[in-house]
């Protein structure tokens, strides 16, 4: 908030003296509820591509110890419905888009979510799509129905996030 002491703002750290104060981050459960961004009167194309960033979800409930993620975004996991990213890719479709990159952490940890989307846009009878998962996705959260729903729907593109191998 304007004005505030920054140890006061959620999230934020102070430090006063030797005094470190931390007001713990404020974690937003419904998702659906932050609308999206349009960026309207924002040079949209001055810093991206025409493949747009989409984040559809926040927090992992995974422990990777290489991840960063559980002390950012929190282990909880919160996603958009798919009605919402349905929602969001027809309205950028008709901006002129048709590239995203979903950069989430964890994009397929709930795979009826992701199946359900796949066919809602499918559903849309629009076409043209480019959608990938560049950010990694756990090799243990895709199996074949969900990867060709995937493909069925636009992505052309993924990366797992491969620690190792055993």
């Amino acid at each position: 908030a304007m004005g505030e002491s920054p140890g006061k703002i959620p999230g934020v750290a102070e430090k006063e003296g030797d005094t470190v104060s931390l007001r713990p981050p404020e974690i937003l459960e419904d998702l659906d509820a932050v609308a999206w961004p349009r960026y309207e009167g924002f040079p949209l194309v001055r810093y991206v591509t025409r493949e747009l960033p989409i984040v559809s979800s926040r927090g992992c409930p995974c422990a990777c110890i290489f991840c960063p993620v559980p002390a950012t975004s929190g282990r909880k996991f919160r996603a958009r419905s798919p009605e919402s990213l349905v929602e969001e890719l027809t309205w950028w479709h008709g901006q002129g888009y048709r590239e995203f990159d979903f950069v989430d952490d964890n994009f397929t940890l709930q795979k009826d979510r992701v199946l359900r989307f796949c066919a809602l846009l499918s559903a849309t009878g629009l076409s043209g799509w480019r959608l990938k998962c560049a950010n990694g996705l756990r090799a243990d959260r895709v199996d074949a129905e969900l990867l060709a729903a995937m493909k069925r729907a636009g992505f052309h593109y993924l990366a797992f996030g491969v620690e190792s191998g055993d």
